[in-house]
Formats: C-alpha cells, sequence, structure tokens
C-alpha cells in the first residue's frame, strides 16, 4: 500500500521552512520538494495553513494560495499514485510538474465561503457555496483551474440554469457571487483578468410581492368554518397575527 502526505521540512538557518510530499512504498520514503515555504507556525498540529488568523492582507493572500494549491497537488498525487499499476517516482515527479502551483475555482470559492462564515457573516457564505455548488453541478461536479475559467463557461452554466427553471433573480445572485469571488482572484495577482462575466447580468430584477390582498382577506374573515374547529382556530391566530401587524405578545 501507498501512503502520500504532506509535511514541513524546518530550515534553521532561517525562519521558515519548505514543504514536502512524503511518498511511503514498501516501507520505503521518497520525498518530493515544492517550491513553497511558511513558517512554523503558520503550520498547525493537523497540518492546516491558518491563512485566516493573520492581520496582514498579504500574509492572508500567500497562505491562501499556498493552502489550495498543497490541497489540490495533494489530491492529485494521491489519485495518481492509486491509478499506478506499479509505483514509479519518476512518472509522479513528471505528473507533479503538470499539476504544480494550480488554484482549483471551486475550492477557492469555497476557501472564501469558510473565511466568510469565520467573520460571523453566514448568509454571505452560504450564498458564495451554493453559487459554487451549483456551477461545479452544472460541470459534472469537476473542478477546474481558476486560469480555465472563460465567457463560454460562464454563458453555458447560465443557460443551463434557465433550462432548467432556476429563475432569473437566483441565476443572478449565482452569477454575482460568482463574479466577486473571481474579481477577488485577480486583484490578489492569482489570475489575469480575461472577462469571463462580460454581458452576463448580475442584477436582481424587483420581484411580485405574494402578500394576500385585501379581497382575500375579507373573505378569509368571512368563512364559515362552524363545522370545522381546528381550521377555525387557525384561521382566528391568523387573522389575530395581521391585526396585531407584527406586535410581540410573547
Amino acid at each position: 500500500m501507498n501512503k502520500v502526505s504532506i509535511k514541513l521540512c524546518p530550515r534553521w538557518s532561517v525562519n521558515a521552512g519548505r514543504l514536502y510530499f512524503r511518498f511511503i512504498h514498501r516501507r520505503k520514503q521518497y520525498r518530493l520538494a515544492t517550491n513553497y515555504y511558511i513558517s512554523p507556525n503558520e503550520w498547525d498540529n493537523n497540518k492546516v495553513l491558518l491563512y485566516f488568523f493573520y492581520s496582514s492582507p498579504e500574509q492572508k493572500t500567500q497562505l491562501r494560495c499556498i493552502s489550495l494549491s498543497v490541497k489540490h497537488e495533494l489530491t492529485a498525487l494521491r489519485n495518481f499514485v492509486d491509478k499506478q499499476s506499479s509505483f514509479d517516482y519518476n512518472k509522479i515527479v513528471e505528473q507533479y510538474s503538470q499539476i504544480q502551483g494550480k488554484i482549483l475555482f471551486g475550492e477557492y470559492i469555497m476557501g472564501i465561503a469558510m473565511e466568510k462564515r469565520l467573520q460571523g457573516a453566514f448568509a454571505t457564505g452560504d450564498r458564495y457555496e451554493c453559487a459554487c455548488r451549483s456551477l461545479l453541478r452544472h460541470r459534472g461536479d469537476k473542478d477546474f483551474d481558476i486560469s480555465e475559467l472563460n465567457h463560454t463557461i460562464i454563458q453555458e452554466f447560465e443557460q443551463n440554469e434557465r433550462q432548467r427553471g432556476i429563475s432569473a433573480n437566483t441565476i443572478a445572485t449565482y452569477m454575482r457571487n460568482l463574479k466577486s469571488a473571481y474579481r477577488r482572484a485577480v486583484s490578489e495577482g492569482i489570475v489575469a483578468d480575461t472577462g469571463p462575466f462580460n454581458n452576463i447580468s448580475t442584477t436582481v430584477e424587483k420581484s411580485r410581492k405574494r402578500a394576500i390582498d385585501e379581497k382575500s382577506m375579507i373573505a378569509l374573515k368571512n368563512l364559515d368554518l362552524s363545522a370545522c374547529p381546528a381550521e377555525a382556530f387557525a384561521r382566528d391566530v391568523f387573522m389575530l397575527s395581521f391585526y396585531l401587524q407584527g406586535m410581540s405578545f410573547c
């Protein structure tokens, strides 16, 4: 059985260490060094990069990128090793050169969602996650490199949601959150802006109010429910709530 893990190799000369992948095959260890350097206090006991605990925006951006890249690379290397008929370290090195440094768009958005929840903005975090899951569902639950995002992908996603019967306002909300995440990645220097959201509507239209009208309220009030005590009680409680107009009486 092959085992793949990520480790931090401390350097005594500087206050930083280098991350490396460790492969164990038949009790023999192999190391594959990355280009990621972090200080020991940025590496917790569970081997998670705690980028959201730091106040410096530059530091948060750097650690977020490292965290996302390492997560993607670790998953990809584990899948690659599992699919090998026989362990071949040279092929692993070649595979790593093809995936190194990539940041997946879905994982990037989910990172923002987690950050928002840690800040107490739970609803905002949920909206980011919902938009992310909808986009990935459209792509067969396959995440992709953030640099691959283009106008065609977004346009096809928008059309697919319309065909599924999703409302225009819901689609606009998805697009607004996806666009916000992409613009953040652009501002952090993760990806160059190729304009994938050009001519894509992110405006929420005013929807029709779904309140009951006055005529229906009068009909409900005058409805004879003497033969149905339970329904009559429910109607009376509803009418009381309407008369009190939200006043707290508990």
